[in-house]
């Protein structure tokens, strides 16, 4: 078995994860893939004889949403990373401007 961890794009409820978990866990080969909403992330874990990462993108494509692989060790990006919000079309729940800043004169 193998555990492969993927970004997915485009989930703004419960409901996709679950949709983006289910389409994933019917592949033939894969044991689990749990999505974790707030991080945007997905854990698989399959035998990779069975399934490929193709295959699991092609999935999670087929359900709506985007996937890609990320490298391993990759976890949540840190404040002032340098890794940038979606774009407006692919989390349309986020609204831009000021949230939680002090402004002083």
């Amino acid at each position: 078995m193998m555990t492969e961890q993927f970004a997915v794009t485009g989930m703004t409820c419960a409901a996709c994860s679950a949709h983006v978990e289910k389409a994933v866990s019917k592949l033939s080969g894969v044991q689990s893939a749990p999505v974790n909403l707030m991080l945007g992330r997905m854990t698989v874990t399959d035998d990779e004889k069975a399934v490929t990462e193709g295959d699991i993108i092609a999935a999670v494509k087929a359900a709506g949403y985007g996937a890609s692989r990320l490298s391993d060790g990759s976890g949540p990006a840190a404040p002032g990373s340098g890794r940038r919000p979606p774009p407006p079309e692919e989390a349309p729940h986020l609204v831009g401007g000021i949230s939680g800043a002090a402004v002083s004169t």
